[in-house]
């Protein structure tokens, strides 16, 4: 289990970030003197953007992970299948998905790692290019868009928390992009979602607020959503081709998205966006009967 402390407000608030990457368990745990609050297990900005709709694309994705399963192991060698392969078959998403998680973890640890050795922390030394192809393609098109862009570190993975609407999360970066002060999240898999306006959004507003009460001067003057693929060229043509698709976007081993302060677009916006989220949550938790019944 791994621990971090965050003291935020001149003191007064104390966050305690717990994970298990082994398990996927994590949580963010708020003692806040001046509410009278003591270790209660708070809410992260990423389990209030879930309530978002996102079945759609999700449903297609394990229906074509059981496809995929099939046609590998049974199809293309004109094997028979029998009940329990289809049983194995409909659970094939859920190793999927942890592998995919795994994959993930590994390149967000890695630019952690890189981040605190270039800004020279304690403890941190150079990290090494892991062999793993999956994990090599992520992190080199990161060093690509670092080498690309005047990009300058503050801080990597730091815990925030809103006093006042009660949320709490880890930055993945702030740094000086370009001249412009700017939030950076990572992102791995196949595409950038608008809800990650939303969360950088959280994070800024937060992180901002905590700025305000310790008198501190900060302006998020610009916010960037990088992607880093997972997949190489071959295996995404291949993805492609089962889809059925003759004709299908240009493969890209890295997206990055700027969502620069403008008048219509901005960080207010959004946030309000996030807060609907927050409140939808919220009401779902107490109205939703299932829950409510086997609460009992």
């Amino acid at each position: 289990m791994i621990e971090q402390k965050a003291n935020l407000y001149n003191g007064e608030v104390e966050v305690l970030f717990k994970e298990n990457k082994d398990t996927g368990y994590h949580a963010y745990f708020i003692t806040d003197t001046s509410l009278g609050i003591k270790a209660k297990r708070g809410r992260g900005v990423t389990s209030i953007i879930a309530i978002k709709d996102k079945s759609a694309p999700l449903t297609i994705w394990a229906t074509e992970t059981m496809r995929d399963y099939l046609i590998d192991n049974f199809l293309k060698e004109e094997k028979s299948i029998t009940y329990d392969d289809l049983i194995l078959a409909a659970k094939e998403y859920k190793n999927k998905k942890e592998v995919a998680a795994d994959i993930g973890s590994e390149i967000h640890d890695w630019i952690e790692k890189y981040i605190r050795y270039i800004l020279k922390e304690d403890g941190y030394d150079e990290p090494k290019i892991p062999k793993k192809k999956e994990i090599k393609i992520g992190i080199s098109a990161f060093l690509d868009w670092v080498n690309e862009n005047h990009v300058e570190f503050i801080s990597t993975e730091r815990v925030i928390y809103s006093r006042e609407h009660q949320f709490m999360g880890k930055m993945d970066i702030e740094a000086k992009v370009n001249g412009l002060y700017a939030l950076v999240d990572i992102k791995t898999g196949n595409g950038i979602y608008n809800t990650v306006k939303m969360q950088t959004a959280a994070y800024a507003k937060a992180d901002l607020e905590e700025c305000q009460y310790s008198k501190k001067k900060k302006k998020y003057e610009t916010r960037w959503a990088l992607r880093l693929s997972k997949e190489t060229e071959s295996e995404y043509i291949e993805r492609m081709k089962r889809k059925g698709k003759d004709v299908y976007p240009e493969y890209k081993v890295f997206e990055a998205r700027e969502f620069p302060e403008t008048e219509e677009d901005n960080i207010e916006t959004d946030f309000k966006a996030f807060l609907a989220c927050k409140d939808l949550l919220e009401w779902d938790q107490k109205t939703d009967f299932y829950k409510i019944d086997n609460a009992k």
